[in-house]
């Protein structure tokens, strides 16, 4: 009886290693790897599809339908660029949450920014990540986009 397991064992094994489920390949790309933006005022809002005159777009390379789950991050003092800060509060910057991207193709992200109305953030340069990133999937697949944004003073 012995003998009979082990060889049942062995068999399985041999078989899982022959037997393969057809692979999951894909992934995401961003024309937005890291975008500077200059020249922001206090006290105003920025449609930044409009006024970078290009559009946040991410890619879907996979062969289904994803669910994007996009956030707003700040970024690890490590992460940071020489010469900008964390951004003081992600709320100054709206993205939609969730965006649906049929199979190969992409969809284009609205993103807005407004700088709150105060002398403190005149002449300062912030940094966030826009972590964008697919739900409902076993495997995960994510993308960070690096904004770096100057406020005039």
């Amino acid at each position: 009886m012995l003998n009979l397991k082990k060889y049942l064992i062995a068999l399985i094994i041999i078989l899982n290693l022959f037997i393969t489920l057809p692979a999951f390949a894909g992934g995401l790309s961003s024309n937005w790897g890291e975008v500077h933006i200059d020249n922001l005022e206090v006290g105003k809002s920025y449609d930044l599809n409009d006024f970078l005159n290009t559009t946040f777009k991410i890619m879907n390379n996979f062969d289904k339908v994803i669910l994007l789950n996009i956030s707003i991050v700040k970024p690890e003092l490590s992460e940071l660029k020489p010469g900008y800060l964390v951004i003081e509060d992600t709320s100054w910057v709206q993205v939609k949450n969730e965006v649906i991207i049929p199979a190969q193709s992409q969809g284009v992200v609205p993103i807005n920014i407004s700088i709150p109305d105060s002398d403190e953030y005149k002449g300062k340069k912030y940094q966030f990540w826009i972590w964008t990133r697919t739900s409902g999937q076993a495997v995960g697949v994510g993308l960070k986009s690096r904004i770096l944004i100057s406020i005039v003073n």
